[in-house]
């Protein structure tokens, strides 16, 4: 699955950016809701700081945890897909209130700095809003780590100049009028952090989802936050040197820029402008998405334009002072019901934790997985990706190659194990990027190596996309194994099939025998191979992946029925051991027992699928529910969450397409 991965400095400067519309740029919310209680405002402005980062990490582990962006689901600590639908349209409110407050903003910009009644500038900023609305705007979001540096940088220089140059008082009176609903500095903290998160949630939970790695998230949500608390704590400082200017102004950071000189007043007001703007569009889109699609949606965006531009007039100041302390308000609700979800996460982790630590010690009590039978040896170098070495009295075999990050280390256990002896044979189950990856890396140790597959991935192996999409998924793995930030060049010369082999094909290595079982539905070229004369079977991936504790995850992507084919035949090999793909040796069932299970895990999931499909579910929430049942702990060990998306998309279409 392709998508763009976000760095944690890039998730901070969005969280920011969402954030920091024209009510934070002027300082205008910075004064009504900390500046007002003077000393006691550094308090204020150090628990939203605090807030800022709890809430930010909150919303990333809930998002990484169920696996959604959907800001209902995030909030709401049990599943009602009304309820989630209701706060999908509360949340389209709020967006659209966040648009008055910036058509506000733009009318007060105007009237500022140019002079010019507030209903021109709003009435431009509405005109802007609607051409780029109607035009299809994409969110102003993806600029963001391009656009908040800057700003950021000329807000800090400007709140710097006026603290640390000797500038000539205004002489004005400071009036502090603080807002009935919000009269104490904590309750004003807690209503300015509230409303906030109603837009920061969304976009950081987007971000967790395109985020380099879930550190990163969790990194970008706290320098986010912290980022965000520095600017209002030095905002703050600069606007208390000259509390009369600053309670008088309706932008107060553009007021007092004025007196370090009209060029940085202009560079200021240019930058708000730009900020009102941007923040304004991205909103009102948001919440015109809300719009059923028709012939009259158009007007209804230009109706709703319209509406909150009047709206507007009311003025900016008084927006900030009642408007959005109520929305506030609101939001202490989402917030409660969130937390109580995040501890309802956390605790269920916990359990998980000791389930999984209980199953671990059941597993010491038995026969490890990792010691075969047939004096096969396991070479794997790393989680993800299965590589056996088999030796035969002529030739040698490694039974797949893992993946690609692990690749050099694969061959120096091999070569550990076989001493001079060379790697003969590499024997592919099928061509997917966790079990090709470290076939260039061996040929580089052994030119003569040969490779057997099936005669379709042997063609696969011949497309160039087939080969792209092996490299960026190797990528994806080097950097969820190894947490590099930029993986190394991924070897892909002498990645190709030299033999191709099918149904009865057996590959000999002098005492032992490999026979060779065409078994599709996991994929077209996948193999299974049974190990003679010692009938050890190694299943493609067709037949699942056992997991312990009698538990298999299916592995069908491309058909149901030459899946349950699949498992058929290997059931009537009568093979006396199981090598399971991606598990070891399977000891605590019996073979039968065994292909049981695997019949009855691809029935059920295959059930599964089309039940959601007759309960009106659609793509996207067969996906999203089949991930929440299968992205277990080993699974997730075994393979990125890139992966896994990608398979399970293909098998989802596969089967809707299979049982239409």
């Amino acid at each position: 699955m392709s998508k763009s991965r976000i760095s944690a400095i890039n998730i901070a400067f969005l969280y920011v950016g969402t954030l920091m519309g024209a009510g934070f740029a002027s300082g205008r919310e910075i004064w009504q809701f900390f500046g007002v209680f003077d000393a006691k405002s550094y308090l204020a402005i150090l628990l939203i700081t605090l807030l800022f980062m709890l809430f930010g990490t909150m919303t990333v582990k809930i998002s990484e945890a169920i696996h959604t962006t959907d800001l209902g689901k995030i909030i709401l600590p049990f599943k009602n897909s009304r309820l989630e639908n209701f706060f999908g349209y509360v949340f389209a409110v709020m967006l659209f209130i966040a648009y008055i407050v910036m058509t506000a903003a733009g009318g007060a910009l105007f009237q500022e700095q140019f002079g010019l009644h507030r209903v021109f500038g709003g009435l431009l900023l509405m005109l802007m809003v609607i051409a780029t609305t109607l035009g299809g705007f994409e969110r102003i979001s993806k600029n963001f780590k391009y656009i908040i540096p800057v700003l950021l940088g000329i807000v800090f220089l400007v709140c710097f100049a006026i603290l640390f140059r000797e500038l000539p008082p205004s002489g004005l009176f400071p009036v502090r009028m603080v807002s009935p609903l919000t009269p104490t500095w904590y309750v004003s903290a807690a209503i300015y952090i509230s409303y906030n998160m109603l837009a920061g949630i969304p976009i950081l939970a987007n971000c967790t989802y395109n985020a380099k790695t879930f550190k990163a998230a969790l990194t970008g949500a706290v320098l986010g936050g912290l980022i965000l608390g520095l600017a209002a704590f030095v905002m703050n400082l600069a606007m208390l040197t000259d509390a009369g200017l600053t309670s008088a102004s309706v932008l107060p950071i553009l007021a007092l820029s004025g007196k370090l000189s009209g060029g940085v007043r202009w560079i200021y007001a240019v930058l708000l402008l730009f900020a009102v703007y941007a923040s304004a569009t991205s909103n009102f889109y948001g919440a015109t998405t809300k719009i059923k699609e028709g012939k009259r949606k158009k007007g209804l965006i230009l109706l709703a334009c319209v509406t909150g531009f009047l709206l507007s007039l009311f003025g900016f100041a008084d927006i900030i002072a009642f408007v959005l302390p109520f929305q506030g308000y609101c939001g202490l609700l989402f917030l409660v019901a969130m937390t109580i979800h995040f501890i309802r996460i956390m605790i269920d982790e916990r359990k998980n934790k000791a389930k999984t630590i209980e199953k671990e010690e059941r597993d010491m009590e038995t026969k490890e997985r990792f010691q075969f039978s047939g004096g096969i040896k396991r070479m794997t170098a790393g989680s993800g990706g299965e590589a056996l070495l088999i030796s035969g009295t002529d030739k040698t075999a490694l039974i797949d190659a893992g993946m690609a990050y692990c690749g050099e280390a694969l061959v120096k256990n091999i070569k550990k194990e076989l001493g001079e002896r060379p790697l003969d044979y590499v024997i592919l189950t099928h061509t997917h990027y966790d079990h090709v990856g470290g076939l260039p890396y061996l040929r580089r140790a052994w030119p003569d190596l040969v490779s057997f597959g099936a005669y379709h991935g042997k063609r696969i192996l011949e497309k160039d996309s087939a080969l792209k999409q092996i490299k960026i998924l190797s990528e994806v793995a080097w950097g969820k194994y190894l947490t590099l930030e930029k993986a190394p060049e991924v070897l892909l010369d002498g990645l190709k099939i030299d033999h191709a082999i099918c149904e009865k094909d057996v590959i000999s290595l002098g005492d032992k025998e490999l026979h060779v079982f065409e078994t599709p539905g996991h994929t077209s070229c996948s193999l299974t191979y049974l190990l003679e004369p010692e009938k050890i079977l190694f299943p493609s991936e067709t037949s699942g992946v056992y997991t312990g504790s009698g538990r298999m995850i299916p592995g069908m992507l491309k058909s149901y029925r030459e899946t349950v084919n699949a498992i058929e035949k290997c059931r009537k090999i009568n093979a006396e051991h199981i090598i399971g793909a991606h598990y070891g040796q399977v000891w605590e069932l019996d073979t039968e027992a065994y292909w049981d299970l695997a019949e009855a895990t691809v029935t059920d999931n295959m059930k599964f699928i089309l039940e959601k499909k007759k309960d009106g579910a659609s793509f996207e929430e067969i996906l999203e529910e089949y991930t929440n049942e299968f992205w277990i702990d080993m699974v997730a060990n075994e393979q990125p969450k890139e992966a896994f998306l990608l398979n399970a998309q293909l098998m989802i279409h596969n089967i809707l397409k299979e049982f239409q």
